[in-house]
Parts: C-alpha cells; sequence; structure tokens
C-alpha cells in the first residue's frame, strides 16, 4: 500500500461563508441583480502539492486526486466545516459530494424545459427522461397511465430500477412532470432555459422539474462514485399530478410497495412531514322545465338550479379563505396548519334545467368523506336548498377526483432522521420539519402515506416567493438544488446501505 500522506497534506478546512439571503427575501437579491458569492478555499489549502483558491478547480482537482490513488483507504480527503460541532463530512461522504456534477444538472434543468409537458401531455418528456435513465444503466420502463375513466386522455411515465440486493430494501424517488400553462410577461420565451443570478429559469423548473432533476443527479453521484447498493431504488418522473396524482395512483396500483418514499417537491428544502389533504365535491342542482306563464305568485315560481346553486355557493363563503371554526364545516384546528381548513371553487356551471358547482377543500386532519357529507347535508338544509321539484345531491369525492389525505408523518422514522442530518452537515442549519413553506399544498407522496409507506416530501424551490402563481419568470436557486441533490444522495446510500467499488462509473445522464 502506498505511503499514507501526512495530515497536514490531507486534511482541509473550507473557509465557507455563511448563506446571506434567506429564501423569503431570494426575490429582492433577483430585482438587485445581485450575485451570491462563490464559497472561497483558505489560502492555506493544499492537496499533496497542489495548491488552489477556487473551489471550482479543487472540485476537478480532489477528482482527479482521487482516481490516481485508489490504494489509500479511507480515500485521503476530508473537508471539515469550522465552528460547527458534529459537522465533519468524512473522506467516503465527500467522494459522493464530489459527483453531484452542477453543470450536468442545469444542462438538463434546460433539456427539459426545452420539451413542454402540460398535464396529461407529458409523454414527449417521459421519452427523453427515459433515455436519460437507461444512459444511468438503470432498468427503465414507459409506463401507461389513464385519466379518469372513460376520458379517452392517457400519457406514461417513466420509471427507473437500480436494482440491488434482491432481498434489500427500497426507496422511491419522485417528481412530477406535468406544469402549469405559462403566465403572461415573460422576459423571455418560458420554454427557453436560461441561467443567471444563481437561478436557472424557465417554465416548470419550480414546480417538478427541478424536483426531476435533482432526484437525477442524486443517483448520478451515487452511481458515479463507484458506490454498490444492498437495497434498490426506483426513480419516477410522475403524470398527472395535477389531475389527482394519476401517475402515482398507477404506480402504487402496479404492486410497487417500497419502504421509504421522498416525494422531490418544492419545499424550500424543509422536510416535510405534516401536510393539508384535498377532498373534491361535487354538488348538482337540477330540475324539470316548465312552460312560461303569465300567472303571477309566490307558490307558481319554478325551481331555479341557478338561483339555487348561487345560494349554496354564498353559504360555503369565498375561496381560499381560513374557514372558522363553528360554521358549516365541523373540524378541530391544528396547530401546525395554520390558516386551514380553506376551499376553493373549481368549476360552475348550468342552465334552467341543471347546475352543478366542483370545489375542493384542503382539509386537516380528522375531516374524511363521512365528514365532508354531513356537513354538506347540514349546509343544504339550512339554506333551503332542497324544495319541491329541485334535486340536490352531493357527490364526494366528485366523479373524477380523488380524495387525498392529509400528510401525517412522524420524525423519529429513519427516513427524517437521515435526512436530517445530512441537511444539517451540508447546510450548517437545523431543517425545518413539519408543514413548512409546503403550507396549504399537496403531493404526489400523500398517496404514498396513505399506503402506510414512511413518507416525506423534500426538495429545493418555494412557490411563496412569487406574487402570482402561475408566475411569470419561473425560476428555481441552483444552489439549493445541489445541497437537495447531495442530502438525498447521502441519505439514500446510508439508508440502503453500500459496498464502495474500487472502479469509478463514469456514467453521464
Amino acid at each position: 500500500m502506498a505511503r499514507r500522506p501526512p495530515e497536514t497534506e490531507w486534511r482541509f478546512m473550507l473557509n465557507i461563508r455563511p448563506r446571506p439571503w434567506t429564501t423569503r427575501n431570494r426575490r429582492e437579491v433577483h430585482d438587485l441583480d445581485h450575485e451570491r458569492s462563490e464559497c472561497e478555499l483558505d489560502e492555506d489549502f493544499r492537496l499533496g502539492n497542489l495548491r488552489y483558491v477556487r473551489i471550482e478547480n479543487t472540485l476537478d482537482a480532489l477528482v482527479a486526486w482521487l482516481d490516481n490513488n485508489p490504494s489509500y483507504n479511507p480515500c485521503p480527503v476530508c473537508v471539515q466545516l469550522p465552528d460547527y460541532d458534529n459537522n465533519i463530512i468524512e473522506p467516503d461522504d465527500q467522494r459522493v459530494l464530489l459527483y453531484v456534477d452542477r453543470k450536468r444538472l442545469i444542462d438538463l434543468l434546460f433539456d427539459m424545459v426545452a420539451i413542454p409537458s402540460p398535464t396529461f401531455d407529458e409523454s414527449p418528456l417521459a421519452t427523453y427522461l427515459a433515455g436519460v435513465m437507461a444512459a444511468m444503466d438503470l432498468q427503465v420502463e414507459l409506463q401507461p397511465v389513464e385519466d379518469a375513466p372513460g376520458s379517452g386522455r392517457r400519457s406514461q411515465q417513466p420509471v427507473g430500477r437500480w436494482p440491488g440486493r434482491e432481498d434489500g430494501p427500497t426507496i422511491l424517488l419522485v417528481s412530477h412532470m406535468d406544469h402549469e400553462p405559462p403566465a403572461e410577461g415573460w422576459d423571455r420565451p418560458p420554454f427557453q432555459g436560461h441561467a443567471g443570478r444563481g437561478w436557472v429559469y424557465g417554465c416548470g423548473v419550480q414546480d417538478g422539474k427541478g424536483g426531476i432533476a435533482t432526484m437525477i443527479a442524486a443517483i448520478l453521484a451515487l452511481k458515479n462514485a463507484g458506490l454498490s447498493l444492498q437495497g434498490n431504488v426506483v426513480l419516477a418522473p410522475l403524470v398527472g399530478h395535477k389531475r389527482a396524482s394519476r401517475g402515482m395512483q398507477t404506480l402504487l396500483e402496479s404492486g410497487l410497495r417500497p419502504d421509504w418514499t421522498v416525494d422531490v417537491q418544492n419545499t424550500d428544502l424543509n422536510i416535510v412531514n405534516l401536510a393539508v389533504g384535498a377532498l373534491p365535491v361535487r354538488i348538482s342542482t337540477t330540475a324539470h322545465p316548465r312552460p312560461f306563464r303569465s300567472t303571477q305568485g309566490a307558490d307558481s315560481r319554478p325551481p331555479d338550479p341557478v338561483a339555487q346553486m348561487a345560494q349554496i355557493v354564498q353559504a360555503l363563503g369565498p375561496s381560499r379563505v381560513p374557514i372558522k371554526p363553528g360554521g358549516w364545516l365541523n373540524f378541530a384546528p391544528h396547530a401546525a396548519l395554520p390558516g386551514f381548513p380553506q376551499l376553493n371553487i373549481d368549476a360552475i356551471e348550468g342552465d334552467s334545467r341543471r347546475c352543478w358547482l366542483d370545489f375542493h377543500v384542503r382539509t386537516v386532519p380528522g375531516q374524511d368523506e363521512e365528514t365532508m357529507l354531513n356537513d354538506l347535508e347540514r349546509l343544504l338544509n339550512q339554506v333551503g336548498a332542497v324544495e319541491p321539484g329541485l334535486n340536490v345531491t352531493a357527490q364526494v369525492p366528485s366523479p373524477d377526483g380523488l380524495t387525498i389525505p392529509p400528510l401525517v408523518g412522524r420524525e423519529d422514522t429513519a427516513l427524517v432522521r437521515t435526512l436530517r442530518k445530512w441537511h444539517k452537515r451540508l447546510v450548517r442549519r437545523r431543517p425545518i420539519i413539519g408543514a413548512g413553506a409546503f403550507l396549504g399544498e399537496v403531493g404526489d407522496g400523500h398517496l404514498a402515506a396513505q399506503a402506510r409507506i414512511p413518507t416525506v416530501l423534500y426538495g429545493p424551490g418555494d412557490r411563496s416567493i412569487f406574487e402570482q402563481w402561475p408566475t411569470p419568470n419561473e425560476r428555481i436557486w441552483i444552489e439549493d438544488m445541489s445541497v437537495a441533490a447531495g442530502t438525498i444522495a447521502l441519505t439514500v446510500r446510508d439508508l440502503l446501505g453500500h459496498e464502495p467499488s474500487s472502479a469509478r462509473h463514469a456514467h453521464s445522464a
């Protein structure tokens, strides 16, 4: 075995400045055209007989040094972050982080932005991502997904598997391919990705595609670091997130039952194990039409489905406003989900024969289909919606909808503990655990949790920094994608277990 170099030659310290910006004021960073400074190395840094002062050059040098010195065990590099107890990133950890390729991550995101993927028109992007995962030596299938029965709409989603030991545990990483239509007011074409001021811009980068790029970068780092995992990884960019999580439904109905699920959503790097649910409702009013009459008087007034629906809408209350306890909706307020439940009117349509109303309620724990039906029955009786000649029905869930229960997870699971450990070491502060920046939102991971699979939502991006949604100039912070990719990679490695490999696998997505 080659001689191990003195510690002064192989251990170095990064002079990392504290993060100067928080998510809440990143919009000001964008407006002021301010670029966050890169981390710089201490002037006394040495690696063998090499000396660098820029972190980009150092990473290249470390990769080359490790490849040229395979006999050192453990690998002769350790990054020590100053002034933080128990925050040392060990050599094996650093090797994984070296292969989180920021440039490849950005290029992948550019490619995805250039392929529009509205809901149930994701097939072109699915085909592209299937090729990306095949280039990573994953076992890939294109899984067909159907919208609501009878709709005739179909799409497909790529599912990539990195098999480990057959009897080993499995972790599922998901994010969604579909996005909202681009808003008006973009400075550049929305499907032409570009980078600047520390951000990547493009339609869908914040809401879905940034998460896909992050989870692919995480697994690519593990592969290029030469690790042989003892468990199994499943990567699934999903279809139909905005259509009642149809892609996640299909994936679970195929029989997949992982030991853990990470939904790589835009949570601002919060570990979300608590979130509201979504309960879709349809109320219909119908009446038999009558001929025009000259008779006056209230008794001769024909039933009017539209007028009755107007009363119901007024009794329900305004959209996206917190519903107060003691009203038409029975619930127990949840201290960690302030301002909820809320309802949103999705659609209303009608004529003299029939009127229907679709809305959904963002629910808190304790609310379900049965409690909602009871609440609606009481509401309809209170407003006098039921009268002779008028038929009123409430459907929970609505015909094309799916009840997504609130996400309620524990903090003492292996998944939460491991994510928390690596997030803290990379970001140098403890993550928020709970609803965090994802308050009010619903993810595909809710369905995995409903199937009793330990699940969290974790990833880069935060929609609350925008004044409207969908938004022009949609963007995502590049550093957060890199941090999330590193955190997820090390979490996957630790949960599944691994055997180090002496050979580097130079995969490129």
